[in-house]
């Protein structure tokens, strides 16, 4: 029989919505997601995010700015313009520092901006801060 900590348990219950159309990224994402105890569900399109996250209404996304076909900015504006799906934290994730994207992404309600290839190690830490500040602004 497996003891998970009450942190693990915790995590089990959370659901997190990778969004991310490179592949091997998106893997490594997935496993140390789950690792820390959370629930992945994994997408690589902006329509596909926005069918997931109303259908399961997860408990954070982690969203690519360079997606094709959507933009990162337009992606979170119809999840912000859903009563169902405006109270979900996005985190955007690129390998462009272009100000202007970062910034409309910022502005449409994101709630952090990583820059590729960040420290997977602080992923976990990342996702509790934002899923604390949601359950804290939830009571």
């Amino acid at each position: 029989m497996v003891v998970l900590n009450n942190e693990k348990v915790a995590a089990a219950t959370k659901k997190v919505l990778i969004v991310e159309d490179e592949g091997d990224w998106r893997e490594l994402l997935r496993r140390v997601i789950s690792r820390s105890g959370y629930q992945v569900i994994e997408v690589n399109s902006g329509v596909k995010a926005i069918d997931q996250a109303m259908a399961v209404h997860p408990d954070l996304i982690l969203l690519d700015l360079g997606l094709l076909g959507m933009s990162a900015d337009q992606i979170i504006g119809e999840l912000k313009m859903n009563s169902s799906t405006n109270d979900i934290p996005v985190i955007v994730q690129t390998t462009d520092n272009d100000q202007t994207r970062l910034r409309h992404a910022m502005e449409a309600g994101a709630k952090q901006v990583l820059v590729k290839p960040f420290d997977l190690s602080e992923l976990p830490a990342i996702l509790r801060k934002h899923l604390a500040s949601q359950n804290a602004g939830a009571q």
